[in-house]
């Protein structure tokens, strides 16, 4: 009889042991209920996966019940008339708007992507491999964020350029003062350049030079310089010097090289004459654009600069030899 009895508290262990483990199992399986009728759901929050217990009956009464819509642009799948099921899982797409700087318009669009990159392939905005986004394709997004896209486009050009020629000059003594007689005519060159041009939305930002040749060889412009002057009367007397230059109507209307200008009592305005120092030869030729000296036997007033070629300007008043300039 104990033997028995022994062997019936064995069994009924195993049973309860049984009944045990297969409380648990049913509990763990996909079909999960509660002791208080709840089930326990899977929610996928756009990417954020947790469990909830609830009681709702379906997904409308789930929905409201546990706040899973921010807005109304957002998407729960299952629809919301489907059964609550124990095990269910439910998805939630969450809507954002999006401004998209590109091509010199600014979109606004409603999207469920999570990247940046995402956001531009919605809206149908192909990005080439140089353009730029900012920020990153790979950053995710947030309501109302702001997308700017950089077109970046690099091309070569080539450009024909003309190429100056060089002028040389040659004293001719045969030649009147005053006249020049060109030789031979210069002709221009021709370079031609490569570059590297690169644009940001359509403006030129950047240009790098590749290559440059030159295709034609300008051709040297020869001049001959007259040098040969012939001399009317001569002059001698003093010369003195004035730092005011004269009124700007004559010197526009008598231009000359280094402001070698000067006042004549008598010389025509406009004509030339060569000045020569007495004392140590040095000489200068000069444009008459004023009148003047009036002085007792002074004959040429010289501008500052052309007495101080010739002399100190300390010296004042110098003997000179004016000598007229036929043309």
């Amino acid at each position: 009889m104990k033997m028995k009895r022994l062997v019936w508290i064995i069994v009924f262990i195993l049973i309860g042991w049984l009944i045990w483990n297969g409380s648990v199992a049913l509990f763990n399986e996909k079909r999960k209920i509660s002791f208080f009728g709840e089930k326990l759901i899977t929610v996928n929050d756009d990417g954020l996966v947790y469990q909830i217990l609830s009681d709702a009956k379906n997904i409308a009464e789930f929905e409201k019940k546990h706040k899973l819509r921010s807005s109304e642009n957002d998407l729960i799948y299952p629809n919301k008339s489907e059964r609550l099921l124990p095990g269910m899982i439910v998805e939630v797409w969450r809507n954002r708007k999006v401004k998209i700087e590109v091509d010199g318009k600014e979109i606004e669009k409603n999207t469920f992507a999570k990247t940046v990159e995402e956001a531009l392939a919605d809206a149908d905005i192909f990005v080439g491999r140089l353009d730029v986004v900012e920020p990153s394709k790979l950053e995710t997004i947030d309501n109302s964020k702001e997308i700017v896209v950089t077109r970046i486009n690099v091309e070569n050009i080539t450009i024909a350029k003309k190429v100056d020629f060089e002028t040389i000059e040659k004293n001719d003594k045969k030649l009147q003062w005053m006249k020049n007689k060109i030789e031979q005519a210069g002709e221009k060159g021709e370079r031609v350049v490569e570059y590297q041009v690169t644009y940001k939305n359509g403006k030129e930002v950047s240009r790098k030079t590749l290559s440059s040749e030159i295709t034609k060889k300008p051709v040297t412009e020869i001049v001959r310089i007259g040098t040969k002057i012939n001399f009317g009367k001569s002059h001698t007397g003093w010369g003195t010097w004035y730092d005011q230059g004269p009124h700007p109507k004559l010197r526009a209307r008598y231009p000359f090289k280094g402001d070698m200008f000067a006042a004549s009592p008598w010389l025509p305005l406009g004509s030339y004459a060569k000045i020569t120092n007495k004392a140590n030869g040095k000489a200068i030729i000069v444009r008459i654009n004023d009148r003047g000296p009036f002085g007792e036997n002074r004959i040429i007033d010289l501008h500052k600069p052309a007495f101080t070629a010739i002399a100190s300007l300390g010296a004042g008043v110098l003997e000179v030899k004016v000598e007229e300039i036929l043309q």
